[in-house]
Order: C-alpha cells, then structure tokens, then sequence
C-alpha cells in the first residue's frame, strides 16, 4: 500500500533543529544518561546490572511454600 507522504513530518525534519523555539514537538528533549543520574542522590559506582538468581528470589520461594 502506498501511503501519501507525511508533510508536516518532512517540515520537522527539515527545520526543527535549526529552530530557535521549537514548540512543534509532542516529546521532549531527551537527557544524557549524566542528567538522569545528576537527579539522584544514589551512589550507582557499585551497582552491578544484571538478571538476579536466574532460579528465582530464594526469600520469595521461601514465603510462597510457607502458604
């Protein structure tokens, strides 16, 4: 299926990153991951990132057979 161009699209992307206001957007500006962190008081330097017990919570199972 062929679909019409999008005109109002293709203007943004011509022109909306030279604009002094931009008030055409319907998200805002993204933040670097810096920004994001710099609202945290929590110290990340030590968090590890990763899946957890890929068996399961052991304190969680523990509570389930407890019912």
């Amino acid at each position: 299926m062929r679909l019409p161009d999008f005109k109002v699209e293709q203007w943004m992307n011509d022109y909306e990153n030279d604009a002094i206001y931009n008030m055409t957007d319907t998200c805002v500006k993204a933040l670097t991951l810096q920004e994001l962190l710099d609202y945290e008081d929590f110290d990340f330097n030590e968090l590890t990132l990763d899946y957890g017990k890929i068996t399961g919570d052991v304190e969680l199972k523990k509570e389930i057979l407890s019912l």
